[in-house]
């Protein structure tokens, strides 16, 4: 089977009206720490604020730092993007493995949460929980996980300059609060996608994805 194919199989359901492409059965899956009730795990948690903690010494913790933060998810979902339509044969010449697509989803997840504490700090497990219960139960086509990172991403960077007001012309329209919200749905969307492509293996995966972040930050003074 295909990467293309098992795509297809993971995500088709089939409906009164036809075959749609949905992702329900991800979103009902256990993504971490064998809990529906939560998206990224206590221990997660702890790697990912120790490595903002780390980002904060060498670099600050600046508006500019932080929409530099914001901008790095910017660059991750242009590659889950690039690693998604090669591993679904839309792009001749640059070919894809799920595996691929996981690892950019990975870094979407990652860089989405490094923003989320740096604009809100320890509110962000609380915050993603929240936002995670009113989504949870949502049916959604599996390409709109795509499409929502690429949107949400946007989203965020445009509440974060309206809440420190870098549009002279607008000041200060947003709150902390607002780009919270963006930075969660960008989390859950790759989220769901991850579990789709990981076949239930999502934690795991982000796991070591994370692990390997980590070692990377040690060998620069972490």
């Amino acid at each position: 089977m295909t990467d293309t194919e098992k795509i297809r199989a993971a995500v088709f359901t089939r409906t009164a009206s036809g075959e749609t492409l949905y992702a329900r059965d991800a979103v009902i899956n256990v993504i971490a720490d064998g809990s529906p009730d939560t998206v990224i795990s206590p221990n997660q948690w702890a790697t990912i604020h120790h490595l903002v903690d780390w980002i904060d010494r060498n670099n600050g913790r600046s508006p500019h730092e932080v929409s530099l933060r914001i901008l790095k998810i910017t660059e991750e979902k242009g590659e889950v993007a690039d690693a998604y339509l090669g591993a679904t044969e839309k792009n001749e010449g640059h070919p894809h493995s799920l595996d691929n697509v996981a690892d950019e989803l990975c870094d979407v997840m990652l860089s989405a949460a490094v923003a989320l504490v740096s604009v809100v700090d320890d509110r962000a497990e609380k915050l993603l929980t929240a936002q995670w219960e009113t989504v949870r139960q949502d049916v959604r086509p599996f390409a709109r996980c795509f499409l929502e990172i690429a949107k949400c991403t946007g989203r965020a960077a445009s509440a974060y300059i309206g809440m420190t007001g870098q549009n002279p012309r607008k000041g200060v329209t947003h709150t902390a609060e607002n780009v919270a919200d963006e930075l969660c749905d960008v989390i859950l969307a790759a989220a769901v996608a991850l579990v789709s492509v990981t076949d239930g293996e999502a934690e795991a995966v982000l796991s070591a994805k994370l692990a390997k972040v980590a070692a990377r930050a040690a060998t620069v003074g972490a």
